[in-house]
């Protein structure tokens, strides 16, 4: 089973988290990403994320099936 995780803040530390999960963390992975500025984002799903989905609000993260 592997546990799915969504990201609220693809900051400095939130990109940080993004790759420890998906890199150190052994049975979890990055599913969904979210940040008020969007081109961050985009740009942890492109460099280290790249299965997760980018959605726009925290809102549709927490009510996405996917996040």
């Amino acid at each position: 089973m592997v546990l799915r995780i969504g990201v609220i803040g693809t900051g400095a530390i939130g990109r940080d988290n993004v790759r420890h999960i998906n890199q150190v963390l052994a049975g979890a992975r990055i599913v969904a990403l979210s940040d008020v500025h969007r081109p961050s984002a985009e740009a942890v799903r492109s460099s280290i994320a790249p299965d997760a989905i980018v959605l726009d609000t925290i809102e549709e993260l927490l009510d996405s099936p996917d996040g």
